[in-house]
């Protein structure tokens, strides 16, 4: 099994530890180590880029500081990441060619504690609408929390697979803030 470079993209704040790290990122890294070559989880937090740098800047900051090299960014969807800005920010980063020419493919995971996690049909108006965007182009996947190694080593490599043979969408603006539940952005058609 080829071992790929990954980087976790998460909310910090709802679902925390005391620490500040994600339980489901922390679980995440503790059953699925072995799998992946490296798990970046260093994510951006309030101060480290300058929210008025412009967008291409931020965008390089972050492929240099965070993801750089991945082949795959996850997002782990929890019940308040749709609307993060730092959320944002990571998958439009991960989005931007790399050493390879490629970007990096992006994974979404509905976590156990969001509204639609194991139903069929997932609220696109719940997801962060950058990965909405590309669940639309065929770019993004969109899977469920498992702790099944064989199923989530199938979604990497799909992921993988898609970053070279699909087209993204990277048109949205960077948030500018966090947005809140009555600031919810759709998915566009």
């Amino acid at each position: 099994m080829v071992k790929h470079k990954v980087f976790i993209s998460f909310h910090h704040g709802k679902d925390s530890e005391k620490e500040g790290g994600s339980l489901y990122r922390t679980a995440f890294e503790n059953h699925f180590g072995n799998i992946f070559s490296t798990i970046v989880t260093q994510s951006i937090h309030d101060g480290d880029i300058d929210p008025d740098l412009p967008e291409k800047k931020i965008k390089e900051l972050i492929c240099k500081h965070y993801i750089k090299d991945t082949k795959v960014t996850i997002v782990m969807i929890g019940p308040h990441t749709y609307g993060r800005k730092y959320v944002d920010w990571e998958i439009s980063a991960s989005l931007r060619s790399h050493p390879d020419g490629y970007p990096s493919g992006i994974l979404g995971i509905i976590l156990p504690d969001h509204k639609d996690f194991l139903k069929e049909d997932v609220d696109h108006s719940l997801l962060p609408p950058r990965l909405a965007d590309n669940l639309a182009t065929g770019f993004a996947s969109l899977h469920h929390w498992t702790f099944d190694p064989s199923k989530m080593a199938e979604h990497i490599n799909g992921a993988v697979q898609k970053r070279k043979t699909f087209y993204y969408d990277d048109s949205r603006p960077l948030l500018s803030h966090d947005l809140d539940t009555k600031e919810r952005v759709d998915a566009k058609p």
